[in-house]
């Protein structure tokens, strides 16, 4: 049995990347062009995996193909509503706002809505969702009173609400009778225009801002003149489930291979970049994507490195005070038992000089204030201590021997009183 997970293990060690899922489902906006014979090219040169362009039906946006698995990869506006079960790679293009109007629409300004109103959101973006949703609040209205078209119908949409990249040679999303239509058209002021767009955007919309489309970017009605509108971040998103070594590639090969992608389409990957605020995104980031990113960042040890230092030289100084701190004490203890030494050797100089019972009383009183010294913490019960406690008792037992020698002499009769006998 041992040997049988000894192979196992040892087989998946140097076949993980075979068991790696090689397939990647993508499903990409009709309004945006993905060549993905060129993309597969760029991807088989740096990694295993695989592209495959997968439809989703009509009415199910990216965010619904992406939590329900049916896709691995959908590019969703940053604008859109946090869902659990996506998870963010990286930020791929501008997604700019392209508002075209009917030409025989009566309604007025985009800013005058009418009931009514018939609008068409391409892809059926969070983005043109939202700015729809803050024209019919401009206007007074709920979306009741409006129609949304779920396909251009043209001659009977009355307005087109397309949120995409600046692609020039791309105007098949815009139909004949249509005219592109600027958020302003006080060209002569656009500066003050698009700082007045952007703190109104930035309150309602945080992820969008203000942008321009040049004037002759597209060869249509309305663009002889510079347009006023808006932009927000695309990301390319997947789900949760996706392994992070298969997350990790992916970034890593749009990343290391921006050059060979942007000549493939610079509309498209020209805004590929790792430097980005993950705070700023909608979704969380990916784990895999998040182990690429920060794959140059110090590690703890290095990323704490000075404060580490700092807190071994204040260990250091700390333990080096307490050492110095306990010798200054042991110093001081030796001293204090070094006087009580000279004080019981004093005493036994004395011994048949002065009375015993004199000297025995000073050395019990040394020998209590020794001990009073102990218990105040003033004298250390080391070896100094049972030193002066031996010290003690052979001065005792000295003294002991000398008031029996004086009392058994006392007691003996002289010559003198024996000759009178």
């Amino acid at each position: 049995m041992l040997r049988t997970v000894v192979i196992v293990t040892f087989l998946l060690a140097f076949t993980g990347c075979d068991l790696l899922p090689r397939d990647i489902r993508i499903h990409a906006p009709d309004q945006t062009p993905l060549d993905l014979d060129a993309l597969q090219e760029v991807l088989a040169d740096s990694s295993i995996l695989q592209f495959t362009l997968v439809d989703v039906p009509t009415d199910m946006g990216a965010i619904e193909a992406i939590t329900s698995q049916s896709v691995d990869l959908a590019l969703i506006d940053n604008s859109a509503s946090f869902e659990p079960g996506v998870r963010a790679l990286l930020p791929i293009f501008k997604s700019v706002l392209h508002l075209a109007i009917r030409d025989d629409w009566t309604g007025g300004t985009p800013a005058e809505l009418p009931p009514g109103t018939r609008f068409f959101i391409t892809d059926q973006s969070a983005a043109g969702k939202h700015f729809v949703q803050l024209m019919l609040q401009r206007a007074g209205l709920d979306e009741e009173q409006v129609v949304f078209h779920t396909k251009l119908q043209a001659g009977s949409t009355d307005i087109i609400v397309r949120f995409g990249p600046v692609i020039p040679a791309d105007t098949s999303w815009l139909p004949p009778a249509y005219t592109l239509t600027s958020l302003s058209e006080e060209f002569q002021d656009i500066e003050s225009r698009t700082n007045l767009i952007r703190e109104g955007m930035s309150y309602l919309v945080p992820s969008m801002s203000p942008t321009i489309i040049p004037a002759g970017t597209y060869k249509v009605p309305g663009n002889e003149h510079t347009l006023l509108t808006i932009a927000v971040d695309t990301l390319l998103v997947t789900h949760r489930d996706m392994p992070v070594p298969q997350a990790y590639q992916l970034t890593r090969t749009l990343l290391e291979e921006k050059q060979r992608l942007m000549a493939i389409s610079p509309e498209l990957f020209s805004a590929i970049t790792e430097d980005f605020d993950p705070m700023d995104l909608s979704f969380p980031l990916h784990p895999g994507a998040r182990r690429y990113l920060e794959r140059d960042e110090p590690g703890l040890l290095e990323r704490y490195a000075e404060t580490i230092n700092l807190f071994v030289y204040l260990a250091f100084l700390i333990a080096t005070g307490l050492f110095a701190l306990a010798r200054w004490r042991a110093r001081r203890s030796r001293d204090r038992i070094d006087r009580f030494y000279l004080q019981v050797l004093g005493i036994q100089e004395r011994i048949g000089w002065e009375a015993d019972s004199t000297l025995l009383a000073e050395l019990h009183a040394l020998e209590q204030t020794a001990f009073g010294s102990l218990i105040n913490n003033k004298l250390s019960a080391d070896e100094s201590f049972r030193i002066f406690t031996d010290l003690v008792s052979r001065v005792r037992s000295e003294l002991t021997m000398s008031g029996r020698g004086h009392s058994q002499s006392s007691q003996q009769p002289s010559g003198n009183d024996q000759a009178a006998g």
